[in-house]
């Protein structure tokens, strides 16, 4: 079985960012020259699918598609597969350090890369930090990945509320619908005044952004996988008007979805 060392990938790095306590990097896999070989790497990381997608396996095999997110433990053995297209990625990489150092464990990321809204909204900002990086950029990511596990440990701390992980589900479940505060307040039984003023406090976003931030999550996807038009988009995620959702991808994302739709 291969090791990868840090900063070393299956596929071929492009660029990246590299402080001490973690390496953000776009890359590029090819179908010409893939390694299919089973390997494990050093350091956990986890690694986005900007364009293109493969297949691999770990204890099961899965397909990696536009969009999508993966995260590998350190010294978790996988194996690429297939690779039909070139297969862009952006990914982070997680040495020892960084959990010793932000008292963070790595079960932590693994799940809130699998739950939380905004953790496709993260790789693209980070995709466009890596895209033209400057003296702010290391900062820029540092708070980018650690915003998204403090926010939702925040959601799974000890002593919150019951109604938190009612709404949390029931936002999650009906994302691309307009659900209202009063339909929130029947379904936890919690009066809509205490639910809009606590929600910040948990979810750290206002009611409206957290709402909002679902919709752009599933927005990412789409964009990469069905190639259909932005107003269709616009329509599938719950978007009052095209207008609408073009200033929400950019407010979330830093890009226009139609410069996501063409990278």
């Amino acid at each position: 079985m291969q090791i990868f060392k840090e900063g070393h990938h299956i596929s071929r790095v492009i660029d990246s960012v590299q402080p001490p306590d973690f390496i953000a990097s776009r890359t590029l896999l090819s179908p010409e020259d893939f390694n299919g070989a089973r390997h494990y790497h050093d350091n956990a990381h986890f690694s986005f699918v900007l364009r293109g997608g493969c297949a691999e396996v770990k204890r099961t095999h899965y397909e990696r598609l536009p969009g999508s997110i993966t995260w590998y433990e350190a010294g978790e053995p996988h194996q690429m597969t297939k690779v039909k297209t070139p297969s862009y990625h952006v990914n982070f990489e997680l040495p020892e350090n960084f959990f010793t150092t932000y008292g963070i464990k790595e079960s932590a990321i693994g799940h809130a890369l699998k739950v939380h809204p905004g953790a496709g909204i993260m790789m693209v900002r980070t995709y466009n930090e890596l895209d033209k990086p400057d003296v702010h950029s290391e900062d820029a990511l540092r708070m980018l990945l650690l915003g998204l596990i403090q926010g939702q440990a925040k959601l799974e701390a000890s002593g919150i509320p019951a109604w938190v992980k009612i709404v949390q589900e029931l936002l999650n479940d009906k994302w691309n619908e307009n659900i209202t505060l009063a339909e929130l307040s029947i379904a936890c039984g919690i009066h809509p005044v205490t639910i809009s003023r606590y929600f910040p406090v948990y979810f750290s976003f206002t009611f409206g952004q957290y709402c909002r931030m679902l919709k752009v999550r599933h927005a990412i996807s789409m964009i990469r996988l069905k190639r259909t038009n932005l107003f269709e988009v616009a329509y599938a995620c719950g978007f009052s008007d095209q207008s609408h959702f073009i200033r929400n991808f950019k407010a979330y994302t830093g890009i226009l979805p139609a410069t996501w739709q063409k990278i």
